[in-house]
């Protein structure tokens, strides 16, 4: 779960899912005003933050629970960028390559991208997932809700029975 306040860059920081940050996002859901397409370049900038954030509060922690290595960044998409007009397709390419880049000389991370989109033509998603090493998945209608991110689940599954991961806890499906 995420947090973050409304017009401040930080602090942004990952929270247990307690009863009460569940029902704090889940207001802070209801209240959403749609206004139309989401604009990419924010919505990248803002997602990019949080990690970055994240990652250098639990550093100043010092804390050895929460050994992070992978980072899953999970877009789901109807393909529909809306951008400021003097922003092209190569631009949001870069910044997201180069935040990309960023977050993995944070530390010993690496950054799994994976891009779900419900359009064929979606080639900005495409284009993305091949300068990060990333995944792209058309989401078609007749597919299984549980079949959606069935990449991510087993990339972040497979390696459960190696000693690198005996405190990690996952669940994969179907």
């Amino acid at each position: 779960m995420m947090v973050g306040r409304e017009g401040s860059e930080e602090p942004f920081m990952w929270k247990r899912a307690t009863a009460s940050h569940k029902a704090s996002l889940t207001k802070a859901i209801d209240a959403i005003e749609v206004r139309g397409r989401s604009n990419k370049i924010k919505a990248f900038d803002f997602a990019f933050k949080l990690i970055k954030n994240s990652l250098r509060r639990i550093k100043a922690m010092d804390k050895h629970d929460c050994e992070l290595e992978n980072i899953g960044f999970l877009v789901f998409t109807d393909g529909k960028h809306n951008m400021p007009a003097d922003v092209t397709d190569e631009d949001i390419l870069d910044f997201v390559s180069s935040e990309v880049k960023e977050v993995e000389s944070m530390g010993d991370y690496t950054m799994h991208n994976f891009f779900y989109s419900l359009s064929k033509s979606d080639t900005l998603s495409k284009q993305i997932s091949c300068v990060t090493d990333g995944y792209w998945m058309l989401i078609t209608p007749n597919m299984a809700p549980g079949n959606v991110t069935v990449g991510y689940q087993t990339l972040f599954s497979t390696p459960m029975g190696t000693d690198a991961f005996y405190n990690f806890t996952s669940w994969s499906s179907p």
